[in-house]
């Protein structure tokens, strides 16, 4: 199945002002080497960032969301792995895993 997103170790970079402002941003280590300046460096795409929090009193849960944002590809990975050839995997849950696929990659 070809894969529509980005490709690469998706994670969540955190980072804050000192007045304690922060934003959560969903970054894809594409294991790619690009150049700025003639010095060599890892390509890294930005897939998603929260705006920034004033003082941290924003939305609690932007931190959280980008980690289970983050950690999507990998999720689907493990569920297109899973088969059911001699019908193991109860039949609700196996039409259940080929909804989420369907979702995430249609």
């Amino acid at each position: 199945m070809e894969k529509k997103y980005t490709q690469g170790e998706w994670y969540v970079e955190r980072t804050s002002s000192p007045e304690g402002d922060f934003q959560a941003r969903i970054l894809c280590n594409t294991r790619q080497t690009e150049y700025i300046a003639g010095q060599p460096r890892q390509k890294v795409y930005i897939i998603a960032g929260e705006p920034s929090c004033r003082n941290g009193q924003s939305n609690i849960h932007h931190e959280a969301n980008a980690k289970l944002i983050a950690a999507a590809p990998e999720m689907l990975e493990v569920l297109e792995t899973i088969e059911n050839d001699n019908n193991q995997v109860p039949e609700w849950l196996w039409t259940r895993i080929q909804e989420v696929i369907k979702k995430a990659t249609e």
